[in-house]
């Protein structure tokens, strides 16, 4: 609203538009996380759950070691890829198991090229820490899924609207000072090759994250396991 800047002394709008790049990343992100979700609840359903190391439990007892993110789970959890293993560079965890590795002392910082932004590694895997990653919460404990992810694993494309940025004012609102409506558009495509989409369970014209997380949404058509360049460790922690 107009008034709300003349009140504040600045432009709301203007802080808007500063933060839409921001906004977009955070739908881009679940998108993903609710598209890896599908994918290995498929996996689960209908491939054995080759892809997916699952250590962790609902028992009530105290957690152990063996029951959460350790440098052998992890090397267990990329070896589902047999000899192509190699190919897995990317590490995405839940805070509550980056913590848990920091805790540990494991985690690496690595600077860029001209030694001024520390990346995080472990094990050599760029480590991508997002508290959107897939929990399960049982009777007695909460799982947490960290994916593995190599590249070329999610395909990425782009077809800007023809209006893809575009403000509405509304010249009686706020109070008569007037008030303006940013709208932004994307149309894109976010998929993992060698995964078909199989559009079975979608309740609108296109797939909402309620829609990607369902299994049946997704079937893997590569048949070699080590074809698809990911992987999910499943820990209490």
């Amino acid at each position: 609203m107009s008034l709300s800047g003349i009140l504040a002394g600045s432009d709301p709008l203007a802080r808007i538009r500063e933060r839409v790049n921001a906004y977009w990343d955070r739908q881009f992100q679940s998108y993903l996380v609710s598209t890896l979700t599908g994918v290995f609840a498929d996996n689960d359903a209908n491939d054995s759950g080759d892809m997916i190391n699952d250590i962790g439990t609902d028992s009530g007892g105290a957690v152990t070691a063996a029951e959460l993110v350790s440098a052998e789970a992890i090397i267990d959890t990329a070896y589902t890829m047999g000899d192509n293993a190699k190919v897995l560079k990317t590490l995405i965890v839940h805070p509550t198991v980056m913590k848990r590795l920091k805790k540990l002392n494991l985690i690496d910082f690595i600077p860029d090229s001209e030694g001024r932004i520390g990346f995080e590694r472990y094990l050599g895997y760029l480590v991508v820490e997002d508290d959107g990653c897939r929990t399960v919460t049982g009777t007695n404990r909460t799982k947490y899924w960290s994916y593995l992810v190599g590249p070329g694993a999610i395909a990425w494309a782009e077809s800007p609207p023809a209006n893809a940025v575009a403000v509405e004012n509304d010249e009686a609102a706020g109070n008569g000072a007037g008030g303006e409506t940013l709208y932004t558009r994307r149309q894109f495509a976010l998929h993992p090759p060698g995964i078909k989409w199989t559009d079975s369970s979608v309740t609108g014209n296109f797939p909402s994250n309620a829609d990607l997380v369902k299994a049946a949404n997704w079937d893997r058509v590569y048949e070699e396991r080590k074809q698809i360049p990911l992987a999910a460790l499943v820990t209490n922690g």
